[in-house]
This record gives C-alpha cells, sequence and structure tokens, in this order.
C-alpha cells in the first residue's frame, strides 16, 4: 500500500475511534424520533410503530457505542 493511503486509513480509524460518528448518528435519531413524536401528536397521519421502534433502538444503541468508545479512550490514557 502506499504511504497516502495507509496516512488515509490510519485517518479514518482515529476518526471512528473518536466516537463522532455516534454523536451523528445520535443526532440523527434523535431528530427523527421527534418528528415523529410530533406527527403522533399533532397529526391525522400517525407514523408506524416500527419507526419509532427503530428510533429508540437507534438511540440506545449509539449512546451504548459512545459509552464504549469512551471506556475505550479512557483506558488508552491510563495505559500511557
Amino acid at each position: 500500500m502506499k504511504d497516502s493511503t495507509k496516512e488515509a486509513l490510519f485517518k479514518f480509524g482515529e476518526f471512528c475511534d473518536s466516537g463522532k460518528p455516534w454523536y451523528c448518528f445520535f443526532g440523527v435519531y434523535l431528530v427523527t424520533l421527534i418528528v415523529n413524536i410530533t406527527l403522533l401528536l399533532t397529526s391525522e397521519r400517525k407514523p408506524r410503530w416500527w419507526s419509532v421502534a427503530l428510533d429508540v433502538c437507534g438511540l440506545a444503541l449509539a449512546v451504548s457505542n459512545i459509552a464504549k468508545t469512551e471506556r475505550m479512550q479512557k483506558g488508552r490514557h491510563n495505559i500511557g
């Protein structure tokens, strides 16, 4: 592999290990859950139950992975 490819993959790995993508997923699931709840309360057209369930599961998964990456980062800092 070229050095530029290795460097790009290393930066991508560091970005994923930072937990930032999970914050983005958390935001997306939170916004869609808010939209679904708003539709549920104010509209005649109700969201499907699985849509709300998917949002809740997505939020739970994002929170779980955020916590996991924070524990992983604390472990790295304790080693060095």
